[in-house]
């Protein structure tokens, strides 16, 4: 069984507040059941992110994309076309 626990959005802003650009990226079978990072989660996020960024002045540029499965290379085709 496999099982997806989201990091608290503190430890992910953290990460992420120095960069110019992320992809927040999710997979649309394993951690979208467990609701941890499908489609769903990956938009929720990518709200926050901006709403955080916007508050704290901060023009970070946030992209967001959901592959059939992060699990298989192929599905990554996919993220090159939206570069």
């Amino acid at each position: 069984m496999i099982v997806g626990e989201r990091k608290t959005f503190e430890q992910i802003w953290n990460s992420v507040k120095n960069l110019k650009s992320v992809l927040v990226l999710g997979c649309g079978t394993c951690v979208a059941v467990c609701q941890a990072g499908g489609e769903k989660e990956v938009g929720l996020l990518a709200s926050e992110l901006r709403m955080k960024a916007q508050l704290e002045k901060n023009p970070i540029k946030i992209g967001e994309f959901t592959i059939e499965r992060q699990c298989d290379k192929e599905f990554f085709e996919s993220i090159k076309e939206k570069s």
